[in-house]
């Protein structure tokens, strides 16, 4: 453990001296060559020394009732999600879900419209044009011109 990442995850231990012998003496052999998680440790003791400095406080009679009784209130409502999540519950929702899934396809069937494809004719002439352009030291451009065209030919078929 050398890095000041993997350091940095001990120090909080190590400023309450959890860590063993071992792990203790190589956080402290880091931290004599590393001004960064040595400060990091000296702020770490400051915050310790100002939580230490804090009074103890005892909680109100009453606040142990009233964290108890939202929690029993909670878990009498939580119910509802228990006969939501039943699986017969849950087969009813699926299937309602799927016919109404087929019923929004079926729907939209009439307004879908067939894709039209390049007649015969046009891809026949792009088939010729490749064959012939395939020696032409421009045939990358002439390729490139007849899959335009081939595309705005799509685009112009009603």
């Amino acid at each position: 453990m050398t890095t000041c990442d993997e350091i940095r995850a001990k120090l909080a231990d190590y400023a309450v001296g959890l860590p063993d012998e071992p792990l203790r003496a190589a956080i402290e052999r880091h931290l004599e060559s590393c001004s960064g998680c040595a400060s990091e440790l000296a702020a770490l003791e400051k915050a310790g020394l100002l939580v230490d400095a804090l009074e103890l406080r005892e909680a109100p009679g009453h606040l142990w009732d009233a964290i108890e009784g939202r929690i029993t209130a909670e878990s009498s409502r939580s119910g509802r999600w228990q006969d939501i999540l039943r699986p017969a519950f849950l087969r009813k929702t699926a299937f309602a879900g799927l016919a109404a899934a087929v019923l929004v396809i079926l729907a939209f069937l009439p307004f879908a419209r067939p894709v039209k494809t390049v007649d015969d004719q046009a891809g026949s002439f792009i088939e010729r044009h490749g064959m012939l352009a395939w020696n032409d030291p421009l045939s990358d451009k002439a390729a490139l011109g007849a899959a335009v065209g081939a595309s705005v030919a799509r685009e112009e078929i009603p």
